[in-house]
């Protein structure tokens, strides 16, 4: 190899592990989830109300042509809960043979997590928050909680 071309070993390897998330409010909170476990984001829409579930579950949607259960995040992670009436999303995911949708106000953006950014969780708050983390970011919006998708919807599971 002639040493203007390239190896591999020159390579950082960071590069080759960039995880894209999508960064979401949970009450007064971040979170991010991984973006190949987020199906769709849609407009917020009124869901039926399901008389005996938990407080965390908000009701079902019919999603296009199949019930959907809806996720109030704040309520299951004990976190201060955003004013009904405030949610604007609703983040569809997918994981561990789950689907539900989750209720936000808002959904900030997209990112290219790189390692150099991931962090061990210290400063996310809330315990029920921390369990469900993997790890956490440190960015513009505050530290943004990365969840945990599978354990979080297990967590949610209606029993």
């Amino acid at each position: 190899m002639s040493e203007q071309e390239p190896s591999l070993d020159s390579v950082d390897e960071q590069f080759f592990e960039v995880t894209p998330v999508a960064l979401l409010t949970c009450g007064e909170f971040w979170v991010a989830f991984p973006v190949h476990e987020i199906e769709e984001i849609t407009e917020w829409r009124q869901p039926s109300p399901l008389p005996g579930v938990d407080a965390h579950i908000s009701g079902v949607l019919n999603f296009r042509g199949r019930a959907l259960p809806l996720l109030d995040l704040a309520a299951l992670l004990n976190t201060r809960a955003s004013p009904r009436g405030a949610f604007q999303r609703i983040v569809i995911v997918n994981a561990a043979s789950m689907r539900v949708g989750i209720e936000t106000e808002r959904v900030s953006r997209i990112i290219d997590a790189r390692p150099d950014e991931w962090h061990a969780v210290e400063a996310v708050q809330g315990d029920r928050l921390r369990a469900v983390c993997v790890a956490e970011l440190r960015l513009k919006e505050g530290v943004v909680g990365v969840l945990d998708t599978a354990l979080l919807l297990e967590l949610a599971r209606v029993r």
